[in-house]
């Protein structure tokens, strides 16, 4: 084997940079993280965990204990970075609900999205208004968004 041209190849440091290589890889072109799903947790956690600390003894001191509702939701929003955003989930912005394939997402002519729930709902017939811009179009040219 030492008689290879290649055999520096075989050498088990460069095996486990290939591996590793080979891993990253594969998850960026399937969408996945590279960590597991419970370091991505306890990650998240971890820097969300001070920030929840700090609004509960700020609601505690200032008698704000209604704010939290009764849904599993937070009622502030956490930015956890760019590591943390790996899959395509979109939540529709104007009802608050995670779009399925009986309610997917479209997109607006002008170049917002909103669920299709949504645009129904928003819709009087032959028109839509967004509910960003307020630009007028007809609820037939939205198209549906394929993540």
């Amino acid at each position: 084997m030492d008689l290879s041209p290649y055999h520096h190849h075989l050498y088990p440091l460069v095996w486990a940079d290939v591996s590793e290589t080979f891993m990253r890889d594969a998850c960026t072109l399937l969408g996945l993280s590279i960590d597991s799903p419970l370091a991505v947790c306890v990650n998240a956690g971890c820097v969300t965990l001070p920030a929840l600390l700090k609004m509960k003894q700020v609601m505690t001191q200032s008698q704000l204990q209604g704010m939290w509702t009764s849904k599993d939701e937070l009622p502030i929003e956490f930015d956890l970075g760019t590591k943390c955003r790996f899959h395509s989930i979109f939540a529709c912005p104007i009802l608050k609900q995670q779009t399925t394939e009986s309610n997917p997402p479209t997109l607006l002519v002008c170049g917002h999205a909103i669920s299709e729930d949504a645009l129904s709902r928003l819709s009087n017939g032959r028109q839509v208004k967004c509910p960003y811009c307020s630009m007028a179009q007809n609820p037939l040219d939205a198209r549906q968004i394929y993540f």
